[in-house]
């Protein structure tokens, strides 16, 4: 038998991986070895049961504007949690909101170093049910004294947990853009 770490796979890897096996020992209780032959590569399907991803849009200095994060989950989520930055450094977070998928939650936000850490949970033992949707709509400030182009948000530090409060295995969250045009 062997393990492998939860992270082994924190990459974009989605799909079916081979694994090879090399110097194996296969004994009885006194140590004598048997012969093995060449074994065939093993195989494991890795898929995942959360992914994340949040809207682009376009907004100019001093404007609000509003992103959707979606959600699509395999199984019933009770809570979850993550942070989100922004790069460059040009917008802010001003409200957070919950959607029809998010009924009886409570969402807020406070801000961290280098952006905030958004926590959604259920308060009546709601879960979200299985599918995938908007979850959350997130206004932002552009700053007065942001510069024509892109600022990228990324998420980081994601935990969704079950209605038992289990980890799920989540995928590489898909980022969202803001575009700032005219810009100052």
């Amino acid at each position: 038998s062997f393990q492998v770490q939860e992270d082994a796979f924190a990459g974009d890897v989605v799909g079916t991986v081979q694994v090879d096996f090399s110097n194996i020992y296969v004994g009885d209780g006194q140590g004598s070895a048997y012969t093995v032959g060449d074994p065939e590569p093993g195989m494991i399907t890795i898929d995942f049961d959360i992914l994340l991803s949040l809207s682009s849009g376009t907004a100019d200095v001093s404007e609000t504007l509003e992103l959707d994060i979606n959600m699509s989950n395999t199984g019933p989520v009770g809570g979850l949690q993550f942070d989100l930055t922004d790069t460059p450094n040009d917008v802010e977070i001003i409200g957070l909101s919950t959607t029809p998928r998010t009924t009886g939650f409570t969402a807020d936000y406070n801000e961290i170093d280098g952006g905030v850490r958004v926590v959604v949970l259920g308060t009546d033992n709601n879960n979200i049910d299985t599918g995938e949707g908007n979850i959350l709509r997130v206004s932002f400030q552009v700053h007065d004294d942001a510069f024509a182009g892109d600022v990228a948000i990324d998420f980081s530090n994601i935990y969704v947990g079950s209605e038992t409060g289990s980890a799920y295995l989540v995928g590489n969250p898909i980022p969202g853009m803001i575009t700032v045009y005219p810009g100052y």
